[in-house]
C-alpha cells in the first residue's frame, strides 16, 4: 500500500479538495481502493466526504480519529475506519473500488495537545509516538488497500509531522500567490529536511487557478522548481459544490458532481497514478 500525505504548511490552499478529487477519480477511473486518513482536525475532508450529519453519526458511534487516538491504538484501525466514504453513485457500486475514511472531528485538537503533553513529560517526540502507534496498523491493511491518502492540518504539529514520516511521497496544494508560494518553499526547504523526508518523492498540485498576468509567471516558476501534477485545477464554483455533501444519503455520479472540471480531476489523477502510484505497484490481495 502506498501512502501519500497531502500537505503544506499553509492552510486554505485546496488540501482536503485535492484528497477528495484523488481519491474518487483513483477510484473510479483507476480501480483503486483508497483508505483516507484524515488527521486534520478542521475536518474538512470528512465533511466532504461524508456530509455533517455523516460525521456526527460516526462521532456517536465513537469511530472517529478522536476514539482511535483515545485508545492509543488498542483495536484495530478498521473498527474506526468508515467504509463507502463517497457520494458517487459508480464507486459505490463497484466491488473493484472503494473510497474508505478514518474520519475527523474538531475535538482531535484537544486530543493533540494532550498526546503532546504526555509525550513531551516523558521525554518523547509525540510526532514520532503518532508513528509509532499508527505504523502497525497501516501495515496491517496494506493488503486491503491500493493506497493511503493523508489528509494533514495546516502548519506543522505532530499530526502533520506524523502525517509526512508515515508517507511514501508527498503532495503538496498551493495557490499561484506569492504568500503560498513562499510557504511552500518553506515547508520543502526547511520542514521536509528536518523530517529527514527531503529524499521522499515530493510534487505540488496548483489549485483554484485563475488565469491572470500576473498567476502565470508564478505558475511557470512553480513548474520550473518543482514536479508539478497536471493540470492545474481551475478555481470554479463547480468545485465548491462538488466537496458539500449535503446529506449522507445524498448520492450522484462522477460527471454530475465534478461537472466542468470533470475532465481536469480525470487528468491530475491520471498524472499522480502515472508519476507516484505506478512505480510502486501496490496490489492488495483481500477484498
Amino acid at each position: 500500500m502506498l501512502t501519500i500525505a497531502i500537505a503544506n504548511l499553509k492552510g486554505g490552499v485546496g488540501k482536503s479538495t485535492t484528497t477528495v478529487c484523488l481519491a474518487e477519480a483513483l477510484a473510479l477511473h483507476h480501480r483503486k481502493r483508497v483508505l483516507i486518513l484524515d488527521l486534520d482536525p478542521q475536518a474538512n475532508t470528512s465533511f466532504m466526504l461524508l456530509s455533517r450529519q455523516g460525521v456526527d453519526q460516526a462521532d456517536f458511534a465513537g469511530r472517529t480519529l478522536t476514539n482511535f487516538l483515545l485508545d492509543q491504538g488498542r483495536n484495530t484501525i478498521s473498527d474506526y475506519v468508515r467504509a463507502g466514504a463517497t457520494d458517487v453513485n459508480e464507486i459505490l457500486a463497484n466491488k473493484n473500488c472503494a473510497v474508505d475514511i478514518l474520519p475527523s472531528i474538531p475535538r482531535v485538537w484537544f486530543v493533540e495537545e494532550t498526546l503532546q503533553e504526555a509525550a513531551y513529560k516523558s521525554g518523547n517526540d509525540p510526532a514520532k509516538q503518532l508513528v509509532k502507534m499508527f505504523t502497525p496498523h497501516l501495515a496491517a491493511l496494506r493488503e486491503h488497500y491500493h493506497l493511503c491518502l493523508i489528509d494533514c492540518p495546516p502548519g506543522f504539529s505532530s499530526l502533520t509531522r506524523a502525517g509526512v514520516m508515515l508517507a511514501n511521497a508527498i503532495i503538496s496544494p498551493t495557490i499561484a500567490d506569492p504568500v503560498s508560494t513562499r510557504s511552500l518553499a518553506d515547508f520543502v526547504r526547511l520542514g521536509l529536511p528536518m523530517l529527514e523526508a527531503d529524499t521522499k518523492p515530493h510534487y505540488v498540485v496548483i489549485t483554484k487557478y485563475q488565469p491572470r498576468n500576473t498567476t502565470e509567471p508564478i505558475r511557470d516558476l512553480l513548474r520550473s522548481t518543482y514536479n508539478v501534477l497536471e493540470p492545474s485545477i481551475r478555481y470554479s464554483t463547480h468545485m465548491l459544490e462538488a466537496t458539500e455533501r449535503i446529506r449522507n444519503d445524498s448520492f450522484r455520479t462522477f460527471r454530475n458532481k465534478y461537472s466542468s472540471l470533470e475532465a481536469d480531476v480525470i487528468a491530475l489523477a491520471g498524472d499522480a497514478e502515472r508519476k507516484i502510484l505506478r512505480p510502486f505497484q501496490s496490489v492488495p490481495t483481500k477484498r
